[in-house]
């Protein structure tokens, strides 16, 4: 897939969805898009996800999204989960999931292109990607890849985050997260990395990136850097 073009599409889409006077009081833009658009994670992301911050207002919320994708895709679907919707444009190729589910979030907004929008702030995402490393049904490698970049950008985490989504301190979790990257074979690490920008990064993935986690994990559990 041409991800420029899917990437004008997806920005075509935050437009709309922003511009909207209710959808960008209620919504805010959450996950590896958010990272993608916002905090220079170098891997693309095909999914747009969003937090509903007012559940009073889901019903006219799906209302106003679905009329937004289908301008551009009359047989999109939807399907309800346990925590929101997901909507899918099989001809754009695109999922959008918004979810009800209530942490300890925080969102900052943002100016993108002229237009502001309401973004999960960095550490709360590094917290989240955190916890999706052992989550149910996980495909590591994106999890890997991306808890490795916001590592590396010595992001701050917001700890009451992990330890409130994962029951226990967030020593113990760290530990876990070692044992469970050290058993991990490399290539369902590989499988399922989307498009990353070059620059010797496919080389890194498939070579050194299982590795350089767990040591930074190590060095995270010794020196955190949290709020």
């Amino acid at each position: 897939m041409d991800t420029v073009k899917q990437k004008i599409f997806m920005l075509q889409l935050l437009k709309d969805i922003f511009s909207d006077a209710l959808l960008s009081s209620v919504l805010a833009i959450k996950g590896a898009s958010a990272a993608m658009f916002f905090y220079n994670l170098p891997r693309f992301s095909y999914n747009l996800d969003f937090n509903l911050l007012d559940q009073g207002k889901e019903a006219e919320v799906y209302g106003r999204l679905r009329k937004i994708l289908r301008k551009y895709d009359t047989n999109s679907e939807e399907a309800p989960t346990p925590y929101g919707i997901v909507m899918v444009s099989g001809q754009r190729k695109l999922r959008i999931e918004v979810s009800t589910r209530q942490w300890n979030n925080h969102y900052e907004l943002h100016n993108y292109l002229g237009l502001q929008m309401r973004v999960m702030s960095k550490e709360d995402l590094f917290a989240h990607k955190l916890c999706a490393l052992l989550g149910k049904g996980a495909a590591p490698s994106r999890h890997v890849f991306d808890s490795w970049f916001y590592l590396k950008e010595r992001t701050s985490l917001n700890k009451a985050i992990v330890e409130a989504r994962m029951e226990m301190p967030l020593d113990v979790y760290l530990d876990k997260c070692i044992e469970s990257l050290e058993e991990l074979p490399e290539s369902d690490l590989i499988s399922e990395i989307r498009e990353l920008d070059d620059g010797g990064l496919h080389s890194f993935a498939r070579r050194d990136l299982k590795d350089d986690l767990i040591y930074m994990l190590s060095m995270f559990k010794a020196r955190p850097l949290y709020l």
